[in-house]
């Protein structure tokens, strides 16, 4: 009985501090990464998958490219997205994860059905080292599917942009609305 009891208080020490690493940087250098490549999104594998944009990596020697891509919504949970933090003379790298809730967004609606294929965006280039693309998306309004294009926003102190994104749940689509989440 005892062993049983330790080993359910081990896995739980090690689920709730891997939970706590995930809002933890990973690694830390004294150099920028540079401004983000400019990616061509390729159509999406179903209505329920939303883009991921590239971000720069490190190697430990350099920077490295790390391409966009798909990934599929879950019901409850947000994706915070790989991203960097310039604090004094130092770049914080966070890598992306899933987090429970919708956030403080627009609220959770449900469509009565599931959006249209997401339209392929040629991004520009971007306006500096400091942003970061924003995919366009499907959003729901006055009941219907209104098409919210692609933008480049700045990145802010200590908030992470989570995307917009639809999921299937119980039978129905819901949509989350993008939006800045503290860190």
């Amino acid at each position: 009985m005892l062993r049983a009891l330790t080993r359910v208080l081990v896995v739980a020490l090690a689920v709730s501090a891997s939970a706590a690493v995930a809002d933890s940087f990973t690694f830390r250098i004294g150099v920028a990464p540079p401004a983000p490549r400019v990616e061509v999104m390729t159509v999406a594998p179903s209505p329920a998958h939303f883009w991921v944009a590239g971000h720069w990596g490190w190697n430990g020697h350099s920077h490295v490219w790390v391409s966009g891509r798909w990934i599929k919504s879950r019901p409850g949970q947000v994706w915070v997205r790989d991203h960097w933090a310039h604090r004094g003379n130092e770049w914080f790298f966070y890598p992306g994860h899933w987090v429970k809730g919708a956030g403080p967004a627009e609220s959770i609606v449900v469509a009565s059905g599931p959006p249209p294929a997401v339209r392929v965006e040629t991004v520009p280039p971007p306006p500096g080292p400091e942003s970061f693309w924003v995919a366009g998306h499907w959003r729901w309004e006055n009941n219907a599917h209104v098409w919210e294009a692609g933008r480049w926003e700045s990145r802010r102190v200590d908030e992470v942009w989570v995307p917009a994104h639809w999921y299937h749940d119980h039978g129905h689509w819901s949509y989350a609305g993008g939006h800045w989440r503290h860190i």
